[in-house]
């Protein structure tokens, strides 16, 4: 896997979709559209989808109502609030919508699709009802239809791809050349980009990667210091990404400079921004799983390793790591509170 930096870029003729729509206007999703901004052609026709009333307020004063709101937005983006409106004829649409809303979204547009599209997906987690990888999920919602897959995964924190700052991330399809032409496509001074093949793999590293932030956040909200936070992290880190290996993924995604797992995990794990580490905190400072959940959805915040460990159970290879089974026992089946959470994650240790 090669990355496209700001050093290798000009080996590669910039691709270009003319058509792109960006579906869903919460955080990332409002990141990935000034991101557009900056890498689109000039002539392109830009698109995003939002519901209801906000899609008027931005359009008419360039500003989200409630996020992001010291920054101003594209103008360049037509901002639509109706479903069909905002993918009809799209070469590209980014799908930055929760994992849990997936086939709802993708039930919600697919009659309009364009035939080849290419979708890309932000959401980092397995299905909570099926297990299954979120690219399953489409496949299974889409069937039949023409179109291209790829997944967005890295440390991309949504106010840090807002300002433009360096950044990395891995784009995976199980077409190498569909994951290299967005690759180029997205690729900037400031995001590198990395395309590979190994889809399984990065979809597995995106997802687990949210589980080790929730045992860093619960490391930290038990008050112990950074030395035993990251020992927590690295070493149940190397079990998952074995088991992962054992399960079909290529080693090489699971690398200490691998943008889906090296870079993510410990931007998600040890900076105290993301969600699954927050969630974490107020764990293993003694909320219960639904103090927790309800705090944060307070925030207006989706947690989307739930919904990864509510899907372990399906995997007996990652269930056998021990701190993935007891964090499943924690916060799915309930079969322990979190103090004995903490004994079986030390013991582990």
């Amino acid at each position: 896997m090669n990355a496209i930096t700001p050093h290798n870029q000009e080996r590669f003729n910039r691709e270009q979709f003319n058509h792109v729509s960006v579906y869903g206007l919460g955080y990332f999703g409002l990141a990935f559209m000034q991101h557009i901004d900056r890498v689109a052609g000039d002539d392109a026709t830009l698109r995003a989808y939002v519901r209801g009333d906000t899609a008027a307020h931005i359009q008419e004063h360039g500003r989200h109502p409630s996020k992001f709101t010291d920054s101003e937005l594209s103008r360049r983006f037509d901002i639509v609030s109706e479903p069909a409106e905002a993918v009809s004829g799209a070469d590209l649409v980014i799908l930055a919508t929760p994992s849990l809303s997936t086939r709802s979204v993708l039930e919600e547009v697919g009659a309009n699709l364009k035939p080849g599209v290419t979708l890309l997906n932000t959401a980092k987690a397995l299905d909570v009802q099926t297990g299954k990888r979120l690219s399953e999920i489409y496949a299974d919602t889409l069937v039949g239809f023409d179109y291209n897959y790829a997944l967005f995964a890295g440390g991309t924190i949504d106010r840090e791809l807002l300002d433009d700052q360096p950044l990395g991330a891995d784009i995976a399809s199980e077409k190498l050349e569909v994951a290299q032409k967005i690759t180029q496509f997205l690729s900037s001074s400031s995001l590198s980009l990395t395309p590979t093949q190994d889809l399984i793999g990065v979809e597995f590293a995106s997802a687990m990667k949210n589980v080790i932030s929730v045992i860093s956040g619960f490391v930290q909200g038990r008050e112990y210091d950074t030395g035993t936070m990251t020992y927590a992290i690295s070493k149940t880190a190397g079990s998952i990404g074995r088991a992962c290996v054992v399960m079909g993924a290529n080693e090489r995604t699971f690398a200490i400079d691998s943008q889906c797992w090296g870079n993510d995990m410990w931007m998600s794990s040890i900076g105290g921004k993301t969600r699954n580490q927050q969630f974490g905190i107020r764990l293993g400072r003694g909320e219960t799983v639904d103090e927790a959940l309800e705090g944060m959805k307070s925030e207006g915040k989706t947690v989307e390793s739930v919904s990864t460990v509510a899907s372990l159970g399906l995997y007996p290879t990652l269930m056998e790591v021990s701190p993935v089974k007891a964090l499943h026992d924690f916060i799915v089946t309930r079969k322990i509170n979190g103090d004995a959470f903490a004994e079986r994650l030390f013991s582990y240790l």
